[in-house]
């Protein structure tokens, strides 16, 4: 089935169902392992306690939880190449939006485990805001510097060729 994907999305001239079709190819393969493997351990666990089988459900929802994380993850990183091999694009800005989506995508796969596993979210994203406007306020100098750094770099007013800045300076 994969091939005949591959063939019809190698067709068109639009590239992101290449990246989709590709990202999807080894979280897909893993599901279809682990999938059958989780309902053959329920038939073999059938008989024990009502705790056995609800982990078992609470495994099936971590499975599909990691899968799609993992298919998101690759995304993110066929974009990345994607994107870096065919437009003109600053490297370094790239590879800094692909960071913060994959460490966003994590965080959050991260918190829909826990939420799997029956753990209360709630006290954990309180604690998370109030830290987060603690440590926002003690470190307010350094954000401003930082953000007005970004700024700065993001407008690129500063594009000079090297040589004028070199010529400036050395003298021969």
């Amino acid at each position: 089935m994969y091939s005949r994907l591959h063939t019809l999305t190698e067709k068109t001239h639009f590239h992101w169902d290449n990246l989709v079709l590709e990202s999807l190819k080894a979280p897909v393969s893993g599901f279809i392992w682990l999938w059958p493997a989780t309902l053959s351990l329920g038939f073999i666990l059938e008989g024990q306690t009502s705790d056995v089988i609800n982990g078992l459900g609470t495994l099936k929802s971590i499975l599909i939880i990691s899968v799609f994380i993992w298919a998101l993850l690759r995304f993110i990183n066929n974009i990345e190449i994607y994107v870096l091999a065919q437009a003109k694009r600053d490297e370094t800005t790239v590879q800094a939006i692909a960071k913060v989506a994959r460490l966003l995508f994590i965080t959050i796969g991260t918190l829909t485990i826990m939420q799997a596993f029956g753990l209360s979210l709630s006290g954990l994203l309180t604690f998370g805001g109030v830290g987060g406007l603690i440590v926002g306020l003690a470190a307010k100098d350094l954000l401003s510097n930082f953000f007005g750094g970004m700024m700065i770099y993001f407008d690129r007013q500063f594009n000079l060729p090297i040589s004028n800045l070199v010529n400036k300076f050395v003298t021969v």
